[in-house]
């Protein structure tokens, strides 16, 4: 699966983000994640594709942004998404055991999920046993 991690001054975050659901109701993609760094005053936010084909629909408008400085960057990552779910995921996914270039982002819609984007076809067995004790509901996209 391809997404589309933005990282976009909060000074911006605002017309950025209506510009990427734009984007996304016309090619379906959606807006998976999103993740404010107060402390450096950034938001970070990751877009699903749904069809590879829709990269030549984001490059422009975000190559675009960055020209006219309205984003820090942005980059295309591959990997599996899994979709983690629980009342208090939020405050447990921070003791989730992350592999070298695995990452995870708070949902955009719904406060009690998280996506984990794993760099492997699978989760590890240290991954899955955590998920497992966590007791979460989770499943891959």
């Amino acid at each position: 699966m391809i997404l589309i991690e933005v990282a976009v001054p909060n000074s911006h975050a605002d017309d950025v983000e209506k510009a990427i659901d734009q984007c996304c109701a016309e090619t379906g993609d959606r807006l998976l994640g999103r993740r404010n760094y107060s402390e450096v005053n950034e938001l970070f936010l990751v877009v699903q594709l749904l069809h590879d084909v829709h990269l030549s629909k984001h490059v422009p408008i975000l190559s675009q942004a960055l020209q006219q400085m309205l984003i820090h960057s942005f980059v295309f990552t591959q990997g599996t998404v899994v979709k983690v779910s629980s009342p208090d995921v939020l405050s447990r996914i921070y003791s989730f055991p992350l592999s070298s270039g695995d990452s995870w982002v708070p949902s955009a819609h719904d406060r009690h999920t998280v996506y984990l984007n794993i760099h492997r076809p699978m989760l590890n067995a240290v991954q899955a046993e955590w998920l497992h004790l966590q007791e979460t509901h989770w499943s891959f996209l």
